[in-house]
């Protein structure tokens, strides 16, 4: 696991633990993808490539569309997400990539009717069993949850609309012992409302980590991390420079060659200076990784944990500092039928505005395979925000059932 989440952490504009609204791509060794006699996926064949198509439709319950602290608006809603995921193995050379759109239609709040869309690229080349280079591209049409800790719309107006566009790539060498691995990148972010414009920004990006590994599988590393943050505006509509440096290093370890425990941890420190001397640089305690546990092969634990700094323009904060830790897990119950549950807490605090937001929420879904093309899922969520401001604090729940199409 690349310390590259702690940077992009950097480049967060607040969006929340998933809501269960949006259904996740699971790839790699989860127990949904393990052989499934009868029970296969439906892979069209295109040239070298393999492309899998599918349609969620589905409705929720949310007892909260606001996430207000009083007077809970509830609401139904009506979402079709089709999507096609396309793999490309040849030699030394990989490639993926996923196209999505998400139609979501509510029930008497239409003015949080929205329409999302985005696409993923990436791919890998190996040139020799000692180096090898790995590139990303993701394009996402977004709108900002009402229960981002920086919104400010009125519920009067529709949730802000966001193009954000990320490029990344990535080199590894190795050599005995030792490897390392130089990955730069870039985003936009951009809000699509003019009562929004002084949070769109550029973000420039990169890590550095050299790792050491003695006996496999387990090995040790150091990463160092740079984030430049340049907003459009040149003052936010508070009159403050919100261009801001962000750099650190991580020390930790990473067992990635084992069939029961892969993955990485590190801590370290971050250190943000930002441009406006009316800000206060700060230090901070910096943590980072994931760490996968599978003590069979239809079970499988990931412990996820996150501290660093990411952007803010909340009045009177002179930065912010989130810290999140989740842990869920994926369980095969039979052939054809799959169980799921998270829990997590994220606490964002304001440096300098006095202000911190901590949100806990729990998770726990099914997905019953009734054919080749058919599935059956649904989830449930409960979530709640206590904060420092009470009008900041919130309860919600949200039930979502539907049908899963592949075709």
């Amino acid at each position: 696991m690349s310390g590259s989440r702690l940077v992009m952490a950097a480049v967060a504009i607040g969006l929340p633990m998933a809501s269960g609204i949006a259904q996740t791509t699971q790839r790699g060794g989860s127990p949904a993808n393990l052989p499934r006699p009868g029970f296969e996926p439906i892979v069209h064949h295109v040239g070298p490539a393999e492309m899998l198509i599918s349609v969620d439709g589905s409705a929720i319950y949310d007892t909260n569309v606001y996430a207000t602290s009083t007077r809970a608006q509830d609401d139904g809603i009506f979402v079709l997400r089709p999507s096609i995921d396309v793999t490309l193995q040849d030699a030394g050379l990989s490639a993926h990539g996923i196209a999505y759109a998400e139609a979501r239609q509510h029930v008497s709040v239409t003015r949080e009717d929205a329409f999302l869309f985005g696409l993923l690229l990436e791919g890998a080349a190996r040139f020799s069993p000692q180096q090898g280079l790995d590139a990303t591209f993701k394009f996402d049409r977004s709108v900002q949850p009402r229960s981002d800790p920086e919104a400010r719309a009125p519920i009067t107006v529709p949730p802000r609309k966001i193009n954000v566009l990320s490029a990344g790539i990535g080199y590894t060498a190795r050599a005995g012992d030792f490897s390392f691995r130089l990955s730069p990148g870039a985003d936009r972010i951009d809000f699509l409302d003019p009562a929004e414009r002084d949070r769109d920004l550029r973000v420039y990006r990169s890590t550095a980590r050299a790792t050491w590994q003695p006996a496999a599988p387990v090995a040790f590393f150091l990463e160092g991390f740079i984030t430049r943050r340049d907003a459009d505006l040149r003052r936010d509509f508070a009159g403050v420079d919100r261009d801001v440096t962000t750099y650190g290093a991580l020390l930790g370890a990473s067992r990635e060659v084992n069939a029961r425990v892969r993955g990485s941890m590190g801590v370290g420190v971050f250190r943000s200076e930002p441009d406006d001397p009316s800000l206060r640089p700060y230090t901070g305690f910096a943590v980072d990784g994931q760490v996968t546990w599978t003590p069979r092969a239809r079970t499988q634990v990931t412990i996820a944990a996150f501290r660093g700094d990411v952007a803010t323009v909340r009045v009177g904060a002179s930065g912010r500092t989130d810290t999140r830790v989740s842990a869920s897990i994926e369980q095969e119950a039979r052939h054809n039928l799959l169980l799921s549950g998270e829990v997590g807490w994220r606490r964002s605090v304001f440096r300098g505005a006095g202000d911190k937001q901590d949100i806990v929420q729990g998770r726990v879904g099914a997905e019953y395979l009734a054919t080749r093309r058919f599935s059956l899922f649904g989830d449930a969520t409960l979530s709640r925000r206590d904060a420092t401001i009470p009008l900041d604090e919130f309860s919600r729940g949200l039930l979502q059932v539907g049908v899963r199409a592949r075709f």
